[in-house]
């Protein structure tokens, strides 16, 4: 799961906004990975920019979560659901822009929360 948009509200880069939120012990968003995907790794990506609907430019240092898991599991219906349910959760309470999810290669991005 790739979390990667400055706050719409802000226009600041997100890494201000949000490292304390996805990485630090105890974090819901990685408790709930790591129990849907049996395992969660966060990472702090370099500055980007993403090109929000309105046509803003956005900046920001993007936050990765990695979760790797068989096939069989990540394409079950149910654990599908939570995932998106997660992802419209965490991009509302956090004011994504969007969440971008890409599975075996494919990027799937939630815009609307």
């Amino acid at each position: 799961m790739y979390d990667p948009f400055s706050p719409r509200s802000a226009r600041v880069p997100a890494a201000f906004l949000r490292p304390r939120l996805l990485i630090r012990p105890g974090s819901w968003h990685l408790f709930r990975l790591g129990r849907l995907y049996t395992g969660a790794t966060p990472f702090q990506a370099l500055e980007g920019v993403f090109l929000d609907e309105d046509g803003t430019l956005l900046r920001d240092k993007p936050i990765l979560i990695e979760s790797y898991v068989e096939r069989q599991i990540v394409e079950e219906p149910a654990r599908l659901r939570q995932l998106l349910d997660f992802a419209r959760r965490m991009g509302k309470e956090t004011r994504q822009a969007a969440v971008a999810i890409i599975i075996a290669g494919i990027l799937h991005l939630i815009r609307h929360f």
